[in-house]
């Protein structure tokens, strides 16, 4: 969960991720780009709700990413 409001929810139950530099802030990073942080709290949203209720998670977080679509990227090695 991003924002320094947020911060201290999503380490108290365990919503983080740890990233690169260059996913966090690089030039297609979620620092800079909506569409994957919305995505990323979305999934934070369904493993909250696994063994919390929808209503916890909008008292403590104020918004829902259920809407949020997913777009999944691979990468490989050749």
């Amino acid at each position: 969960m991003t924002g320094v409001a947020n911060r201290p929810l999503a380490e108290q139950y365990g919503l983080w991720i740890w990233l690169c530099h260059e996913h966090h802030t690089g030039k297609d990073g979620v620092q800079y780009n909506r569409e994957k942080s919305d995505g990323i709290k979305r999934l934070a949203q369904i493993a909250f709700e696994a063994r919390h209720d929808h209503e916890t998670w909008m008292r403590l977080f104020r918004k829902s990413y259920l809407h949020v679509k997913i777009k999944y990227e691979y990468e490989t090695e050749d």
